[in-house]
């Protein structure tokens, strides 16, 4: 499920779209995935299941995009009150 945050202006002047999805999301899970395709086998896999598949984890990805297209990504875990900072990633 995506929801939008905001919409922030970057020191470049540039205008772009704050939002989480919360995995599952289909519609957002190719996008995030391709943001996130430099990461190491393991952890591809697990952010193609939580993105795909229900997995009893609350896991949100927060990003920066223009229109859609990710740019900027954390991720973050929760289980039963627990929460796990998973991975921090601005595309260069």
């Amino acid at each position: 499920m995506y929801q939008h945050l905001d919409l922030i202006t970057l020191k470049s002047g540039e205008a772009v779209q704050v939002g989480v999805v919360q995995g599952p999301d289909l519609d957002w899970a190719e996008r995030v995935e391709t943001l996130l395709s430099h990461k190491g086998p393991s952890w591809r896999w697990g952010n193609e299941q939580v993105l795909r598949t229900q997995t009893g984890l609350d896991v949100f990805f927060y990003l920066l995009h223009r229109d859609g297209d990710p740019f900027a990504n954390i991720m973050t875990i929760e289980y039963r009150g627990v929460g796990l900072l998973g991975h921090v990633y601005t595309r260069p």
